[in-house]
């Protein structure tokens, strides 16, 4: 999931397997938006749209994930999905971070990171929250799971 969030597994791309060329399989997610505006003709999902350049897609994930294991203390096979559900949320997280990271000093170097529809400083400051909430809320996740692995919440 990390490397789906950051970069897409564009490796496929040249592959001519169905399934592997898809364009979902081999973009990154943060760039999702952009087969998806072509299907759609939503305006909300041109490219650079705050929906997927944002942190928004994995939290969402990782709070379903955080739902799913405390209801599914007692139920093993159920726990082992929503704690892969979790791992993955937490590669996304810090994948699509790090496209956005890139997406800044890519676009600085142009007319800067805009979102479509608002201003620059709306955009900047947008980037700033979401790379802060994609970064440090897997880092807490990851704290809190802990290394010795007893007594957390979050295994």
């Amino acid at each position: 999931m990390l490397v789906w969030g950051a970069s897409g597994l564009f490796f496929f791309r040249r592959l001519h397997i169905p399934i592997l060329s898809d364009q979902f399989f081999y973009m990154a997610v943060p760039d999702w938006d952009i087969p998806l505006y072509s299907w759609t003709r939503l305006r909300f999902l041109l490219h650079r749209s705050a929906t997927f350049h944002s942190a928004l897609i994995p939290i969402v994930l990782l709070i379903a994930s955080l739902w799913g294991i405390r209801r599914a203390k007692l139920n093993s096979n159920s726990l082992r999905w929503w704690r892969w559900l979790r791992d993955g949320g937490i590669g996304l997280s810090v994948g699509m971070s790090a496209h956005l990271i890139w997406d800044a000093l890519l676009s600085s170097t142009k007319s800067g990171f805009v979102i479509y529809g608002w201003t620059h400083s709306a955009s900047q400051t947008w980037l700033a929250l979401n790379l802060l909430v994609g970064l440090g809320v897997p880092f807490v996740m990851v704290r809190a799971m802990g290394g010795s692995g007893t007594g957390n919440s979050l295994n």
